[in-house]
């Protein structure tokens, strides 16, 4: 945590929600280059209003990164949560595909990935790929504390990653 006018707010993974951590992450990614806007960022995706951002001083900034650094040692793959399954078993197909490439109207494309591979496996494809279903997943998934997720989010690369891979090993 770290104290801004008095008031607490969080900086590590066990601390914040999955929603923060991904606007954190987005943030540090999405302002790489402009580092102002990147910890006005930073600043409103952990819920410091912005009255107070806008009075934060530059130097303030070392201090945020360093609270920031989190290497999050013993965090573990959660496969079940709230319900849903964690599914990267099935190869990638087109239809999953072109879905994916569409999570972005969803919302957050982290969280729509995030609720994409965690399945109900009681619902059909078509429910689980309806955009409605995915959104009500965010809401329900963002809430929740990041680490729970953060081993997973990296599983989901690793699996879109590899399975892009045979993709173009496979076009050569």
């Amino acid at each position: 945590m770290i104290k801004i006018k008095d008031k607490d707010y969080p900086t590590k993974v066990g601390e914040m929600t999955l929603e923060q951590w991904v606007n954190v992450s987005d943030a540090v990614r999405q302002f790489e280059k402009e580092p102002i806007l990147q910890m006005e960022a930073v600043l409103m995706a952990i819920g410091v209003p912005q009255k107070d951002i806008e009075e934060i001083e530059i130097s303030f900034g070392k201090e945020l990164y360093k609270e920031l650094e989190d290497d999050a040692n013993g965090l573990e793959l959660n496969e079940v949560i709230e319900g849903y399954k964690l599914d990267l078993s099935t190869p990638l197909n087109i239809k999953t595909s072109k879905m994916i490439d569409r999570l972005h109207e969803c919302g957050n494309t982290t969280l729509a990935l995030i609720a994409f591979f965690y399945r109900d496996e009681n619902l059909t494809n078509n429910e689980h790929f309806d955009k409605a279903h995915i959104k009500h997943k965010i809401s329900k998934l963002k809430k929740l504390h990041a680490g729970l997720f953060v081993v997973a989010v990296s599983s989901i690369m690793e699996y879109l990653t590899g399975e892009a891979s045979k993709l173009t090993n496979e076009s050569k």
